[in-house]
């Protein structure tokens, strides 16, 4: 039977910033951002142990960083904290092993592959002049790419089947943005709450 509802996230996410000119420097990493998400799922049980999901779904994703800006004429130095947002429209496409753990409470590993559709950036960074003429940030400059793809590794709760948490690791596969002297990637820790409006609306629903 397929199965199918609501699915609300929240997102602990951040960037990864390298620079391929200068090897030796390694891996940047940003500060955390919480971020939301919202869409509809199906689901159906594809062989006697495998559940196949598919979501479609908004969720925003981005970093946090934490800036010092001064100028030369001023003694005066701010820190501030800026969120930089990116807004997606997602296909998530997991596969869940269900291990019959009890009757009650069940516990299943999951893998998938998320492709993220990017509508729009709201990088605060860039409205700061110091800052957006400064590296990373300005090399930046409408470079995002379209279309991103991350791979998520995970396992799903659930409780009597009428609804499951999803706790993912999420992770890009393909780069968010790739230009000579920086690729950024994206990684992310999430909670899912699936909800099934098949199981409430079925008659047999208790």
């Amino acid at each position: 039977n397929l199965d199918y509802g609501v699915v609300f996230e929240t997102n602990f996410s951040s960037h990864t910033n390298t620079d391929p000119t200068k090897p030796a420097d390694g891996q940047f990493q940003w500060n955390n951002l919480t971020t939301f998400g919202a869409g509809i799922y199906a689901s159906k049980q594809v062989y006697s142990r495998m559940n196949l999901t598919t979501a479609l779904i908004f969720r925003q994703r981005g970093y946090t960083e934490e800036a010092q800006i001064g100028h030369i004429w001023s003694p005066i130095i701010s820190y501030p904290s800026l969120q930089n947002r990116f807004n997606y429209i997602s296909i998530d496409a997991k596969l869940k092993y269900l291990k019959n753990n009890s009757k009650k409470l069940k516990i299943s590993p999951l893998v998938g592959l998320a492709t993220n559709f990017l509508i729009k950036e709201d990088i605060e960074s860039e409205r700061i002049d110091e800052i957006n003429d400064s590296y990373p940030v300005n090399q930046y400059k409408n470079n995002w790419n379209t279309l991103n793809l991350n791979y998520i590794l995970g396992f799903s709760i659930y409780q009597l089947n009428k609804y499951s948490l999803d706790f993912e690791f999420n992770r890009s596969i393909t780069p968010l943005l790739k230009v000579e002297t920086l690729i950024v990637k994206d990684w992310t820790w999430s909670m899912k709450l699936n909800i099934s409006i098949q199981k409430l609306m079925s008659p047999d629903f208790k």
